[in-house]
């Protein structure tokens, strides 16, 4: 809410014009992450399931959603700096990333592309989404699916 304030006020009182544009992007970045949050209080869900047929992400706001054995290629875990904290992520390699873009809306592929560039995959979990560690999530799916590489 702070930062949706903050911008409305950059927006409001700002008169050069990039300083109104950033502060109406944030005003709509961060209203629309608000939003995302106030949803997944109101409806919260699992953050991830494991299936016979394949993985469920509802992890984050850009979650790829189902995704079958049979598309996964690896799944590992990744780190991306920022500043001097390393955040962790279980990324899933796929066989076709371009098959795949294609059944996502044009924000949502333009994002996991994204995660392709940042992770060298195009879906990354954020671990501090998930009720336990990568190292354990990653025992679950080779015990679920050995299968799949997971490295």
């Amino acid at each position: 809410m702070a930062l949706i304030a903050a911008s409305y006020f950059t927006w409001e009182k700002a008169e050069e014009l990039e300083y109104r544009i950033a502060g109406l992007l944030g005003v709509v970045f961060f209203g629309a992450c608000f939003v995302y949050v106030v949803l997944r209080l109101v409806r919260p869900r699992p953050s991830l399931i494991i299936t016979d047929s394949g993985i469920v992400d509802y992890a984050s706001a850009v979650s790829a959603g189902y995704i079958r054995w049979d598309e996964i290629e690896s799944i590992f875990i990744s780190w991306i700096q920022v500043s001097l904290r390393r955040h962790k992520f279980l990324s899933i390699k796929l066989k076709n990333d371009q098959e795949f873009l294609s059944r996502q809306s044009a924000l949502k592929a333009t994002m996991l592309r994204a995660n392709m560039s940042l992770g060298g995959a195009p879906v990354a979990i954020p671990g501090n989404a998930l009720p336990m560690t990568l190292e354990e999530l990653m025992q679950v799916i080779e015990k679920k699916r050995p299968g799949v590489t997971v490295a």
